[in-house]
């Protein structure tokens, strides 16, 4: 048998059956019989190894390891414990009960009957006590596992090393700790059995006691680490874990629920050592409000290592390519350098045949950002929203309409380049480490802001005004010059020759302006033209000039403040002047808005000299009107 013991492969054999927990039922019943029988087998190795080796065993119970009481069952030992004065040590046979389980190398355990049994194993059992008519949990450590025995004994010796009292009377014992009952016991038979709670202990330990997995998912799936810290400071009660690893099985609902993006560096780990090395571009739009030239996108190309910005605003994302290789063409002949990569969110713009193409052809790397990751194109990303951000702040400034939106973006690219910025270094701007040169800011003037240009025309007379009204777009492109928006002809024009007043807008009722109309039609003269405006603008006076208290738009004034320009008196066309009939005073006056008659006379005349076929004022009038 000892020769058996010695064989590594059979021990592991006769171990796993012996530490094999025990099973309720009638296969738990074929279980017992088989861990008893390996018990048995590894008992008689170490019995024989004891007899050579004549050594000492480390436990003793003084109970008998005898025969179990017929009556009984598996299942009703499993819930029966005998304190026992003459045990040096916890000990149970079942392996079940064991909420943290230890195994160890078997050693021997020396019985009331000189016999000696086998403990493979040792932790901690829970137990639900009975004290005072109230249930308490009790926790008994180092508890010997012995699988061949046949009983669960609660060792005085010890409860007594904890500090515990055991007092033994006629029919019953009891436990005491610091001066309070804490658990009884009662006699039956010839034992003491301490008394338990009627409910399995089973089924109470397995709820208090689990795994840190298993805790970790009856808590919805909440960090291990925070529930390991709750067990261990007792932040809640009736949980303990068995163990405190986590394992290397990855909790597969947790990847499925709490997936989440992988951490991106604040930062680029490196930057780009010379010019045009790394070129950040990307595509913004659409925006909500076509430009003046129907642009909806515009594209930025960044360089890496100076931060030098250049803008174009773009009709669609196709134009991006045409664009690409006019600034291509341009950055390089300014720096004598060659463009070597690109960085892009690989949009569509960028895939296309023909660049793909012409980058492989000219040896262009094209970086491009994994999908859904902006973050990898932080630099073009973050300088369109720094772009947006300054539009709107200009249009808003000087009430500028939202179709300016353009010739705003190019204005804050070209402020762009010469302000500093924390992606270089300090006191430098891109305009410094672009052109090596020390920007100057004299001739900047405020966006959207009223001006007056010079009229530059050979065929100009004598009389002719010679400067225009026109609001601040921004600077030329190839000239020396302000572009600006001339308000009264309504297009764009480039001057050098340029008056600000900068505190006022160009606009400042946008409506007013933008309806503005330049009817170029020769039939109507400038004259009546005049009239009618000076006309409109009496009227504007009136109605501006109207006191408030007693005199309301539907009195009276008195006749000793009426006015002659306010007298509704006007001229014919032949000259003659026609004063209405003067109101009496405190007379009522119709509520109906006076207007002075500006377009009646034109018919009088229609009826006097126009033929019966001319239909329109401008052909009756035109070359025939004398006199009348």
């Amino acid at each position: 048998m000892y020769a058996l013991w010695q064989d590594k492969p059979h021990r592991a054999v006769l171990l796993e059956k012996v530490r094999a927990p025990t099973r309720p039922g009638r296969r738990g019943a074929r279980n017992d019989e088989d861990r008893h029988a390996a018990a048995a087998a590894v008992v008689a190795a170490h019995l024989l190894h004891d007899a050579e080796s004549e050594e000492d065993t480390d436990f003793v119970c003084m109970m008998a390891n005898g025969q179990m009481d017929p009556g009984l069952t598996a299942d009703k030992r499993r819930t029966v414990w005998h304190i026992d004065s003459a045990a040096t040590a916890h000990m149970t046979f079942d392996r079940s009960a064991f909420a943290t389980y230890q195994p160890v190398s078997p050693f021997a355990v020396q019985m009331g009957d000189s016999s000696t049994s086998l403990a493979v194993g040792r932790g901690d059992v829970y137990l639900s006590i009975l004290s005072d008519g109230k249930t308490a949990k009790c926790k008994l450590r180092n508890v010997l596992h012995v699988p061949s025995f046949v009983y669960s004994l609660v060792s005085v010796t010890a409860l007594a090393k904890r500090g515990l009292i055991v007092q033994f009377q006629d029919n019953c014992a009891t436990i005491i700790q610091d001066g309070k009952s804490v658990a009884s016991g009662t006699r039956v038979g010839g034992l003491y059995t301490l008394d338990l709670s009627t409910s399995s202990e089973k089924s109470e330990t397995a709820l208090t006691t689990a795994s840190l997995q298993l805790w970790h998912e009856r808590m919805c799936h909440v960090h291990q680490a925070g529930v390991l810290n709750m067990a261990r400071n007792k932040v809640v009660s009736s949980m303990e874990i068995t163990s405190n690893k986590q394992g290397s099985k990855v909790c597969e609902a947790c990847i499925a629920g709490k997936m989440h993006r992988s951490p991106i560096p604040r930062a680029s780990e490196t930057r780009a050592a010379g010019l045009l090395d790394l070129i950040h571009t990307d595509v913004a739009g659409p925006l909500s409000v076509p430009s003046k030239g129907g642009a909806l996108y515009f594209v930025t190309f960044i360089d890496d290592k100076s931060r030098w910005l250049t803008v174009f605003p773009i009709k669609s994302k196709s134009d991006c390519f045409s664009c690409f290789l006019k600034f291509r063409s341009g950055v390089e002949t300014q720096t004598g350098r060659k463009i070597k990569a690109i960085r892009s969110d690989g949009g569509g713009e960028y895939l296309s045949n023909e660049f793909k193409g012409f980058m492989t052809q000219n040896g262009i790397h094209h970086q491009q950002t994994c999908a859904y990751t902006p973050q990898q194109n932080g630099v073009a990303e973050r300088m369109n929203r720094t772009l947006k951000d300054l539009v709107r702040a200009m249009l808003f400034h000087r009430n500028v309409p939202e179709e300016f939106w353009a010739e705003a973006l190019c204005t804050a690219a070209y402020i762009r380049n010469r302000v500093t910025t924390k992606s270089l270094p300090k006191n430098k701007t891109p305009f410094h480490i672009w052109l090596e040169k020390v920007p100057d800011v004299s001739h900047l003037r405020v966006f959207g802001s009223r001006c007056w240009y010079k009229i530059n025309q050979p065929n100009l007379r004598s009389l002719d005004v010679r400067a225009r009204e026109a609001m601040m777009l921004g600077y030329a492109t190839n000239q020396k010059a302000y572009k600006l928006w001339d308000l009264s002809k309504g297009e764009v024009a480039v001057s050098r020759d340029v008056v600000f007043e900068e505190g006022t807008p160009a606009l400042q009722n946008t409506e007013t302006r933008s309806t503005i109309d330049i009817d170029d039609d020769p039939s109507y003269s400038t004259e009546s033209e005049c009239e009618d405006s000076n006309s409109a603008n009496e009227h504007n006076d009136e109605e501006d000039h109207l006191s408030i208290g007693e005199n309301t738009p539907g009195t009276h004034t008195p006749p000793d403040e009426e006015t002659d320009e306010d007298d509704g008196a006007y001229t014919t066309p032949s000259g003659k002047r026609i004063t209405p009939a003067k109101v009496i005073a405190g007379a009522r006056r119709s509520t109906r808005e006076r207007r002075a008659p500006s377009e009646w006379w034109k018919a009088s005349a229609l009826a006097s000299v126009v033929p019966e076929d001319q239909l329109t004022f401008s052909a009756a009038t035109k070359g025939r009107i004398t006199s009348l």
